[in-house]
């Protein structure tokens, strides 16, 4: 397979990249910056084809995904905290768009999307687990926002063009195998050396990244596969995420403390506080909050399990190897 891989040089790009590579396709691994030795370092390593695209440029995209039999598009701005929403939605929006029109101008005939478990819901129901057939056209938070419009333009332009469409929604990320802390992982390297003094009352589910590559890979090879697939993990909250942290690794220094709920706006004032103090990126906001904050959201991944085989590793095993490679690489924060 020739597969064209956007955002190969993000946290689940990189797994991707790494999956293809063992399992013998060629890959061409697409990104914005790839003159930056930190992005395009470990992917060279691997002895893929890098070319430069951003995703907004749709002639760029097209010119990517010429000679390719197969695209994975993952990439896209992944911040929770924003000043500037469409910083974050337009190019989620644009980059669908573009990567399915450069899919149908190269003769590719499946493209497998990464979407989010936020674009399915962020708060519970009363009768089942959230599963494919939800949608969260209510969030506020940009990046809610921008992978369930992202996701319903993908949907409905490639019914328009009649390219085969194949959706993935994970939940929060964890994994070794990134150069730049994402909002998921910059906590955990908190946690590590003490940086993070309180929990917040917040909790999120967790699926690791190589299973999540396995599931894109499945959703391509397997012809039977169509439609969204949640995939997920277990649920933690941030202080069960810092006890089980201390459990594995002695020497962490995670909080024992959680700021109850009731105090999140303190917590969100301390966030704010911290960024202007030492330029920390922001971890937290009103509207994050807002749609994040019920502890008790429940996912189903049966429908991956069916219909891929797929079935995520435990919590610790994806915990431990992302705060030993955070240990061993520290990678930089993002912006």
């Amino acid at each position: 397979m020739k597969a064209l891989v956007t955002g190969a040089a993000g946290h689940l790009g990189t797994a991707l990249t790494e999956l293809l590579v063992t399992r013998g396709h060629h890959v061409r691994a697409s990104l914005r910056g790839s003159s930056d030795p930190v992005k395009s370092e470990p992917l060279r390593k691997l002895g893929v084809e890098i070319v430069e695209a951003d995703i907004q440029d749709a002639a760029a995209m097209a010119r990517a995904a010429q000679g390719m039999d197969a695209l994975f598009h993952l990439a896209a701005v992944f911040r929770f905290v924003t000043d500037d929403p469409e910083a974050i939605i337009q190019p989620a929006v644009q980059g669908a768009e573009n990567a399915l029109r450069a899919a149908k101008e190269a003769g590719i005939p499946r493209v497998v999307l990464t979407s989010s478990a936020v674009a399915v819901g962020t708060r519970r129901r009363p009768d089942r687990p959230l599963d494919e057939r939800d949608w969260n056209d209510a969030a506020k938070n940009a990046y809610g926002r921008a992978k369930t419009l992202a996701e319903r333009k993908a949907w409905a332009l490639a019914d328009e063009v009649g390219v085969e469409l194949v959706c993935m929604n994970p939940t929060c990320l964890l994994g070794p195998g990134f150069t730049r802390h994402t909002p998921i992982t910059l906590p955990i390297a908190q946690m590590l050396d003490g940086a993070l003094p309180v929990a917040v009352a917040l909790a999120a589910n967790y699926v690791d990244t190589r299973d999540v590559a396995l599931a894109h890979l499945a959703a391509m090879e397997k012809p039977q596969a169509s439609g969204r697939y949640l995939l997920s993990g277990e649920r933690k909250r941030y202080v069960e995420m810092a006890r089980a942290l201390k459990a594995l690794l002695p020497d962490a220094k995670p909080p024992s403390l959680e700021i109850p709920r009731a105090l999140l706006p303190l917590a969100l004032a301390g966030d704010w506080l911290l960024h202007k103090a030492t330029k920390a990126p922001r971890l937290l906001s009103r509207d994050m909050i807002e749609d994040y904050s019920d502890d008790q959201v429940e996912y189903s991944s049966a429908r991956a399990a069916a219909e891929l085989g797929w079935a995520p590793r435990p919590f610790e095993q994806s915990l431990v190897d992302t705060a030993g490679f955070i240990l061993e690489h520290t990678p930089a924060a993002y912006a």
